[in-house]
Order: C-alpha cells, then sequence, then structure tokens
C-alpha cells in the first residue's frame, strides 16, 4: 500500500481496541496520524507505539477530543489542516454501548448512545467532506457486532 505514504488519516477511538489498531497498521505504510479520543494519556502511549512502528514523530499528532461536542469536531479539524494541510481519509471508530437490560434503559442512556454511535460520525464525516471531496478522500465507519448480533440478556 505505498499509495497510503504522507496519506493525512484522522482516526477517531484511537486510544484503544480498534482504533489503536488502526493507527498501529496505518504506521506501517507511513501515513500522517491524527489520534483523537478523550484519553489524552492513551493516546499518547499509542503515538509511541506508531513511533515504534517506524513512524516519525512529525508524522502523528495527538488531539483530546470528546466527538460529541462540536467544538472538539472544530478543533480536531483545524489542528489537522494546520498540521497537515489536507484530510485524506477519516475513520469513525469512537463508539460506545449499553449493556443494560432495555427495560433498564432509560431515555439519557439512548440520547447518551445515539450521540455518540450515531450523530457523532455524522457530524465529523460532515465537517470533513470539503475536504475529502478535495483529496479524493475516503470515510471508514466502524461498527459494532453487536448491531447485529444481539446478547441475549437484553430483554
Amino acid at each position: 500500500m505505498t499509495s497510503m505514504k504522507d496519506k493525512v488519516v484522522i482516526i477517531t477511538g484511537a486510544s484503544s481496541g480498534i482504533g489503536e489498531a488502526t493507527a498501529l497498521l496505518l504506521a506501517t505504510f507511513d501515513v500522517k496520524l491524527i489520534l483523537a479520543a478523550r484519553n489524552a494519556e492513551r493516546l499518547n502511549a499509542v503515538s509511541k507505539e506508531c513511533q515504534t512502528k517506524g513512524l516519525s514523530a512529525e508524522k502523528v499528532l495527538v488531539v483530546r477530543c470528546d466527538v460529541v461536542k462540536p467544538n472538539d469536531l472544530d478543533n480536531l479539524i483545524q489542528l489537522t489542516l494546520s498540521t497537515f494541510g489536507q484530510i485524506d481519509a477519516l475513520v469513525n471508530n469512537a463508539g460506545s454501548g449499553n449493556y443494560k437490560k432495555m427495560m433498564e434503559t432509560t431515555p439519557e442512556i439512548l440520547e447518551s448512545i445515539l450521540d455518540i454511535n450515531v450523530k457523532a460520525p455524522f457530524n465529523l464525516s460532515q465537517r470533513c467532506a470539503p475536504h475529502l471531496i478535495k483529496t479524493q478522500g475516503s470515510i471508514v465507519n466502524v461498527s459494532s457486532i453487536s448491531g447485529q448480533r444481539p446478547v441475549s440478556f437484553r430483554t
């Protein structure tokens, strides 16, 4: 995938799990990574891991970002553009689940789940779209298997 060299990729939820694994894989292709999540300490650890994969420190930007906060999304875009000048790909990976029974799920919990899993990827994609159109870039939306295979206790 030499075509990935120097592409600018934003990854949300990059502090652990699939987001971290995505960052570590992309680091081997010499991309410019923007690692975004709420946990700055973990993001810094992932940044160091990316550097052990051969990615230079200048090609990794760590941005503390809560994807449900519009100001954080605006800041994420601004920092990306001011640092790297473009956006080539967005990986909407940040997400959260509710591990309560349906009858115990309050409207507030439901709203929180919709905010992070539905509204946030839409809002960030909408903000990135003009920049992705310029670079003929891509959006990758990551979702959980829980959306396809319910757990039996969720009644």
